[in-house]
């Protein structure tokens, strides 16, 4: 997705040069900023510039009438004249990522704009297991290991809670299906509204706050979800936390992505089997992309190759206060190990 053309324009010149100076730091592939804290000089900015912005981000004070009928305009804060009453609007004092965020909504509900529609690419990796807080363990992991990743949730029951500390977001997966299922596009930006970056540095959309929301998705809409995801581009991986069924959104799920790592603790090393097997009867499958990851030898591995099991002995579920326990775990280093050596 090519950059958002975005103006910020307000009489506060510090709180406008400090909010550009976040865009820029920490969206530059994302946003391309220009800034205006004199109204002339941004009405005579409109009036000559040939290239029409995406969007303007602008106090009220700095509307003007060849302005007001464009519908890219956000006002900077609460709006204090009817005649604005139909222009959007967000809250001006907040923390920067969740202006960035609401930005992104707004434009996510304007409809198919065919320069935004410009594809990218993202890996899917996706987990899987019987074992489901071995699994989101791993997969947690994994997002810290692998480069420029963002993890997601698919499970209608999530083991550890995955919700952000702050909500100033308030956006999650949920949102991401019913921009898909309304079919207003834009989808790319819909999922860049709903990322959220914690303390500890890992990129999540939360997960959905109604499980019906993944089931009631028709074929046609999970194509489009999974679609969206290896086209997004925003993030080079997408780790894809999914529930272990015989489905056919499962296979889905397998045929798209590059790797599938299957985490399995010594307690269910008997549903292995079964696990494979049903994998390899989900058609388009191939069978060099699935990884085991296990943390002893299991006495009867005939059906894979030696190459396809990775063993992390020191690899056990997180407990329930999961996140101080992540960035320092020796286990990342084995995983990255994996993930390099895979590439």
């Amino acid at each position: 997705m090519p950059q958002i053309n975005m103006i910020i324009a307000g009489r506060d010149e510090e709180y406008v040069k400090n909010l550009a100076n976040w865009f820029m730091e920490h969206r530059t592939h994302q946003f391309r900023i220009s800034v205006f804290t004199e109204k002339e000089s941004f009405e005579n900015f409109c009036r000559n510039e040939n290239e029409t912005p995406d969007i303007i981000l602008a106090d009220e004070a700095f509307l003007c009438a060849d302005l007001e009928t464009n519908n890219n305009i956000i006002i900077l804060g609460e709006s204090r004249s009817e005649k604005y009453i139909k222009l959007k609007h967000i809250e001006k004092y907040q923390p920067a990522p969740g202006i960035a965020s609401s930005i992104l909504t707004i434009m996510s509900e304007y409809g198919k704009v065919s320069g935004w529609n410009k594809p990218g690419k993202s890996e899917i990796i996706v987990c899987l297991s019987p074992d489901q807080a071995l699994k989101t363990t791993f997969a947690l992991y994994l997002a810290y290991a692998c480069k420029d990743a963002v993890y997601l949730n698919f499970e209608s029951f999530p083991f550890y809670r995955l919700l952000p500390e702050k909500s100033f977001a308030n956006k999650n997966l949920s949102d991401i299906l019913y921009n898909i299922k309304s079919s207003k596009g834009n989808t790319g930006i819909a999922l860049d509204s709903a990322v959220y970056t914690d303390y500890t540095g890992l990129n999540i959309i939360p997960p959905i706050d109604n499980p019906n929301d993944i089931w009631e998705l028709t074929e046609n809409e999970m194509d489009a979800l999974i679609n969206s995801l290896k086209s997004w581009g925003h993030f080079k991986t997408v780790i894809a936390d999914i529930e272990l069924n015989a489905g056919p959104y499962t296979a889905k799920w397998l045929d798209a992505a590059s790797t599938v790592f299957v985490p399995i603790s010594p307690f269910l090393m008997h549903q292995k089997q079964r696990v494979n097997n049903m994998i390899n009867s989900l058609s388009g499958t191939e069978s060099e992309k699935v990884k085991w990851i296990q943390t002893m030898p299991f006495d009867s591995e005939s059906f894979e190759e030696p190459d396809r099991i990775c063993y992390i002995p020191e690899l056990k579920a997180l407990p329930e206060d999961w996140k101080p326990y992540v960035r320092n775990s020796p286990v990342l280093d084995r995983i990255r190990a994996i993930v390099s050596r895979d590439n």
